[in-house]
C-alpha cells in the first residue's frame, strides 16, 4: 500500500509536516566583492574625468564634487580635469568634515575638508595631454597629506544617459504598384475600362503633405487619346501612405507604367 500511495500522491503524515527551508549561507566579503564586479563597467577606470566628476576620501562624511580650473578645454561640453587641478580647497569641493582622527579635539565638532585638506601631487594619469598637463582618468588617485591615505574618484562626470535624438530622415518613396478597384488585388497590368488605384508608400514626409506624380507608359504609348502624361497629386496620410483622390481609369491597354 505504500508504495500505491505514492504513486498516487496521497500523502503520509510524514509527508504532510513542512519542511524547514535550507538556510542560505552569508556571502562572503570575497563573493561580495566579486558580484559587485559582475555590475561595474570594465572601461570606467580609464575613463576621462571633468568637471562635476565626484571624488570621495575614506575620511570625509560626503564625496567632493571635482571643479575645473587648470584649463577651458571642453569633454561633452564640460571642462577637462588634469593633474593641474590639486588645490584641495579649491578642486576638490569637499563639503563634509574631517573625521581622521589627528582632526579630532575634546569637545570640539570634526573640522570642515576644506579647512585642513591638503594634497599632494595626481597618480596613475593618462598620457593624454590637455594642453600641457596630463588628462586625469577615474583610476587616478592624490594623497592627502593629513591621513597619508588616497582620495579616489568615483565618478567621471561624463554624461552617460541615452537622449532622443531626432532623425532627419531623407524624403523618398520606397514602393509604387497599382491596386484592382476594390483595393485587394496588385495589378501587373491594367486593361481598357478599368479602374486602378494608385499606391505609393514614402518615407521621410510630413502627414498632409502634398506629393505629386507623373503617369507614363514605359513604352510612350497614350494614356487617354492624345494624352502620354497624367499628373496625380496626393498626400501623405498617417501610415506614410500617398491618398489619391481619385481612381485612375485607363482607356488603353497598359502593361509598363511609370
Amino acid at each position: 500500500m505504500g508504495i500505491l500511495s505514492s504513486m498516487f500522491g496521497s500523502k503520509t503524515k510524514e509527508a504532510e509536516k513542512p519542511k524547514p527551508r535550507p538556510k542560505t549561507k552569508p556571502a562572503s566579503e570575497e563573493e561580495k566583492i566579486e558580484k559587485e564586479r559582475e555590475w561595474q563597467d570594465i572601461e570606467e577606470p580609464f575613463r576621462f574625468v571633468c568637471q562635476g566628476g565626484k571624488a570621495e576620501c575614506k575620511y570625509c562624511s560626503t564625496p567632493a564634487d571635482i571643479v575645473v580650473t587648470s584649463n577651458t578645454v571642453s569633454l561633452q561640453y564640460k571642462y577637462w580635469a588634469t593633474v593641474a587641478d590639486k588645490d584641495g580647497k579649491v578642486n576638490l569641493d569637499f563639503k563634509g568634515t574631517c573625521n581622521h582622527p589627528s582632526q579630532q579635539k575634546p569637545l570640539c565638532p570634526p573640522p570642515p575638508c576644506k579647512a585642513v585638506i591638503q594634497l599632494s601631487e595626481w597618480k596613475n594619469y593618462s598620457n593624454t595631454f590637455v594642453n600641457d598637463d596630463n588628462a586625469l582618468l577615474v583610476q587616478s588617485t592624490i594623497p592627502c597629506m593629513i591621513s597619508g591615505e588616497d582620495i579616489k574618484i568615483i565618478d567621471s562626470g561624463q554624461i552617460s544617459e541615452v537622449e532622443e535624438l531626432e532623425l532627419n530622415l531623407c524624403k523618398r518613396i520606397t514602393s509604387t504598384y497599382w491596386l484592382d478597384e476594390d483595393c485587394r488585388k496588385r495589378l501587373r497590368e491594367v486593361m481598357t475600362g478599368e479602374y486602378a488605384d494608385l499606391v505609393l508608400r514614402t518615407i521621410g514626409f510630413e502627414e498632409g503633405e502634398e506629393i505629386e506624380v507623373v503617369i507614363r507608359d514605359t513604352e510612350g504609348q497614350e494614356l487617354k487619346e492624345n494624352t502620354k502624361e497624367i499628373v496625380m497629386i496626393g498626400k501623405v496620410n498617417a501610415d506614410d501612405i500617398v491618398e489619391f483622390e481619385e481612381f485612375f481609369e485607363f482607356e488603353y491597354p497598359n502593361k509598363g507604367l511609370l
